[in-house]
């Protein structure tokens, strides 16, 4: 499925944006920052043509929630390795990517597509609607672009400054994301014996 193959082309992309960052002479850097963007873009991508095409699938889903999270997660720690943000970041990022991705996992094992868990308003409002989903991939794919071009330009401080900036505004949209996850986890699971029954207090 060409969706798939799409989403899995994103990992040696990663691979090279890795070594440029720490590797690559300036002007292969600044190159870089536009390989970035594909990438960044490519994310949109697969999940569009899968709808288009008919080519949903939950392995579909899952494939493209890890190549998201493999990504997301490598580059907030290369820019925090690199000074440019700071220790908080990942670490916040990556306490929501574990308590977010354990809990979907409850309901991926019982055959319901990652973002198909969420019953109310609410909920699919925060997870899914196209006002959090864009506001997400927009204060990302600044962030990483922003700071990929502010490295590539010998670190500017003011630029390093706004990019900190829309870095926090990223983990601000990260977090709202990823609680109506957590709620449906603690309110549907809470309490329930290994087999089915509830556990009386």
């Amino acid at each position: 499925m060409l969706p798939n193959w799409i989403t899995l082309s994103r990992f040696p992309l990663l691979l090279v944006n890795v070594l440029v960052f720490y590797f690559g002479s300036p002007p292969i850097r600044l190159a870089a920052v536009a390989l970035l963007f594909v990438r960044l873009t490519l994310d949109t991508v697969d999940g569009v043509l899968a709808r288009k095409t008919g080519q949903t699938s939950l392995f579909g889903g899952v494939l493209d929630i890890a190549a998201d999270r493999t990504y997301e997660l490598v580059l907030w720690l290369c820019f925090t390795d690199l000074g440019m943000i700071p220790l908080a970041i990942p670490l916040l990022v990556i306490a929501r990517t574990i308590l977010t991705d354990a809990f979907r996992s409850l309901w991926v094992g019982q055959g319901t597509a990652p973002f198909a868990g969420h019953q109310t308003p609410l909920g699919r409002f925060l997870v899914t609607s196209p006002f959090m989903r864009i506001g997400y991939t927009i204060t990302k794919t600044t962030t990483f672009c922003g700071l990929a071009l502010a490295q590539a330009l010998g670190g500017v401080p003011g630029m390093v400054a706004v990019f900190q900036v829309t870095a926090w505004a990223a983990v601000v949209f990260c977090w709202f994301r990823g609680a109506p996850v957590i709620g449906h986890a603690i309110r549907h699971y809470w309490g329930v014996r290994p087999g089915g029954e509830l556990r009386r207090s």
